[in-house]
């Protein structure tokens, strides 16, 4: 066996052990920082990711944790929010309600019976989205048939809107199904149906009509009130959002309705949006069938 080849051997292989650890090294250093930063509250930290090795599908795997940990902790930051927020005003109403029942005030009994089921049926709309968002394995995968569900959406609100001289109708509904959480797409569905009413006027229309393709359902929702700013059509699906001149002022509206709808079609994969349609406004839901 020759001699020198051995002896140049050792340093090479020596010289590029020392590079493999060092690579290696550096890039398990740059996730334990990315770890660190996460712990300490830094919650947009990301490393980067090299897929193709262990390393790399370890980046991956914070990443995608990451991500997970950043969307609870934003919804759990909404929840808050959108309950601290929307209780003051009812809690304040039911306050002045239970003073004028001390009065001898007769009619303060329904007020107050009025401000507990509005905070009652807010919560329980709030919970329902907060749950989808934080565990979509919650949401359920059951056969929705559209003519039915928007049937009862409209058979549902067509008192309130006779209360304000309106008239809810079904156009052009396209029987057909579609896959999902029926409880959550009926909220979503039926907050856009009443935040047009609601801003409907007297001796209008409500217009409701579904079509679909073999990968989508599309429903649309129309109102001939006064429509809001093109600056606006995107805002609106925002928590709280006024238009100005407010639209919600007069009608009773909390701001949370078409938030609410939005979340709602998003943990489905769908898509919400909203045009002036002159006059009036429509909003098209796409839902994907499964």
């Amino acid at each position: 066996m020759p001699i020198r080849p051995p002896l140049w051997l050792v340093p090479f292989l020596s010289i590029l052990c020392c590079s493999v650890a060092a690579y290696v090294t550096l890039r398990v250093r740059r996730i334990e920082a990315a770890v660190r930063d996460f712990g300490s509250g830094q919650l947009g930290t990301r490393t980067t990711a090299q897929p193709g090795d262990p390393i790399g599908r370890l980046g991956k795997s914070f990443n995608e944790m990451a991500d997970r940990i950043e969307s609870l902790v934003d919804a759990h930051k909404r929840l808050c929010t959108d309950i601290s927020h929307e209780l003051r005003s009812p809690l304040g109403r039911l306050l002045l309600g239970i003073q004028l029942v001390r009065r001898g005030n007769p009619g303060a009994i329904d007020r107050i019976e009025a401000e507990v089921n509005r905070v009652s049926d807010l919560i329980d709309e709030l919970l329902s989205v907060f749950r989808a968002e934080v565990d979509p394995t919650t949401v359920r995968g059951e056969s929705i048939e559209i003519e039915s569900l928007l049937t009862e959406i409209a058979d549902r609100n067509d008192m309130e809107a006779q209360a304000r001289n309106c008239e809810i109708i079904l156009r052009a509904i396209e029987p057909g199904v579609l896959m999902g959480d029926q409880e959550l797409l009926t909220r979503a569905v039926e907050n856009v149906v009443r935040n047009a009413v609601q801003h409907s006027p007297s001796g209008a229309s409500i217009e409701i009509s579904a079509h679909g393709d073999d990968e989508a359902v599309y429903i649309e929702i129309r109102d001939h009130g006064s429509g809001v700013p093109e600056s606006a059509l995107a805002a609106i699906f925002r928590a709280f959002y006024r238009v100005e001149p407010d639209r919600n002022r007069d009608s009773g509206g909390t701001g949370l309705g078409l938030a609410i709808a939005q979340r709602a079609i998003a943990v489905h994969q769908g898509t919400i949006l909203a045009e002036n349609a002159n006059p009036g406004l429509r909003i098209e839901i796409r839902l994907p069938r499964k």
